[in-house]
């Protein structure tokens, strides 16, 4: 990283203090402890697991959602490169706890502290082939590295945004980081014009790879029985049948009320984001006077208007059995993947917090999806689907349309990194 002194100065001084708190927190906070704790283990592990024969392609992603991004091309090279390891880094714990068995990859680590005196000592001990970043993780003393050290580095699935530090006229430290990419794989056009705008042209728009893996997951879908039953014998009864994905309490607020209405027209399954004790009390405490009945608790009795899936790793499945589908946390963070719905031909909808999907604007362009801000909007949105059975068809291959015209991002960036 060479950049103008004062602005690499301040970005060490604030990665510095940043992983500084970390540690401070360790002993009051479990997610600083685990982020702490685990790269204590780094190096050692690697020590331990890397053999000098060994070929290792390395991908970092910060967390769970950009695992889920990159996940497909590991599964790729797996299959068509299997010379090759893999080690897999995460810098969060939500990342790593939950993917640290992942069986695909060889090495599974948190990535060591941008700067640190580990760094150094990771990368050179792994002596990567390639290395591959997904979306959106750009430490800068890493990527200095990387490029010192000549490996071929690229960025996968990735997406910008004009907020961000590349376009402002004090990031030309951050413009400068993007030269370690030997190429950048973006998911649409417009990053693309954004990069093309600071003069970054090793660009590639391949698309999301996550339209691959659930494009191959909607191949052999999981059958889940007792969903299976529930959704037969709605359709017995000439009932469609709406999958809410991920569901928050905000989401719960706005849509229940249009479900307690029309309670005899349609059958529900509900798969709550959480499915904690608590979590669960307070969705049962809300959904009467429907009748509802717990995953857990085996088939659904005759006449059971609400499933609730208090089971995780099932939704992506789940949606195979839906008409049409609600996907949660527009009203939180962001709403959740409204990929997999799309997959089995479903129309989507969901809050207003879709501004970072681009996804979720090109799927409402294509008329697959339906956006909403107020209980009313959504009442409307939810009617048309559930009464007009040739909207939610033609909408619902929109979404099918979509995937069908957005897969083979991973194809091409495997054709492109290794020719």
């Amino acid at each position: 990283m060479t950049g103008h002194p004062l602005s690499r100065l301040l970005y060490n001084l604030g990665t510095g203090a940043y992983f500084l708190g970390i540690r401070l927190a360790a002993p009051f906070n479990p997610k600083a402890r685990l982020m702490t704790e685990g790269r204590k283990e780094t190096i050692e592990r690697l020590r331990e697991k890397r053999k000098p024969s060994d070929r290792y392609l390395w991908m970092h992603a910060s967390s769970l959602g950009e695992f889920e991004q990159g996940r497909p091309v590991i599964e790729a090279v797996k299959k068509a490169h299997p010379g090759y390891k893999i080690c897999l880094t995460f810098f969060s714990p939500s990342g790593y706890e939950v993917r640290k068995d992942y069986p695909l990859a060889d090495i599974v680590v948190y990535l060591p502290f941008d700067g640190s005196k580990d760094l150094e000592a990771f990368v050179r001990l792994l002596s990567p082939e390639i290395v591959l970043f997904v979306k959106y993780e750009f430490w800068l003393g890493t990527l200095s590295l990387l490029r010192r050290m000549g490996i071929p580095t690229y960025l996968i699935s990735a997406k910008f945004r004009p907020g961000q530090p590349f376009f402002k006229p004090w990031g030309a430290i951050f413009r400068e980081a993007l030269g370690a990419f030997k190429e950048i794989f973006v998911q649409e056009q417009g990053s693309a014009d954004l990069l093309a705008s600071i003069g970054v042209t090793n660009v590639t728009v391949a698309g999301d790879t996550r339209a691959d893996r659930v494009i191959e997951i909607a191949r052999n879908p999981a059958r889940v029985p007792i969903v299976e039953k529930f959704a037969s014998e709605a359709r017995e009864k000439g009932l469609p049948v709406l999958v809410v994905g991920s569901s928050w309490d905000k989401d719960e607020e706005r849509y229940l009320p249009f479900l307690k209405k029309h309670r005899d027209e349609m059958r529900v399954i509900i798969a709550p984001h959480e499915i904690g004790g608590e979590r669960l009390r307070n969705l049962e405490g809300t959904v009467p006077p429907l009748k509802s009945h717990l995953f857990s608790q085996g088939e659904a009795p005759v006449g059971t208007e609400v499933l609730v899936i208090d089971r995780i790793g099932l939704l992506s499945s789940i949606y195979a059995y839906a008409d049409f589908a609600y996907i949660g946390g527009g009203f939180g963070a962001g709403i959740h993947n409204i990929l997999e719905p799309a997959v089995y031909g479903l129309p989507v909808v969901f809050g207003p917090g879709h501004g970072k999907f681009a996804e979720a604007g090109a799927l409402i362009k294509k008329g697959g999806a339906f956006s909403y801000e107020t209980e009313e909007d959504l009442a409307t949105i939810l009617e048309k689907l559930l009464t007009d059975g040739d909207f939610r068809q033609r909408a619902g291959q929109a979404s099918a349309d979509f995937l069908r015209e957005n897969s083979g991002a991973t194809r091409l960036i495997l054709s492109r990194i290794f020719g």
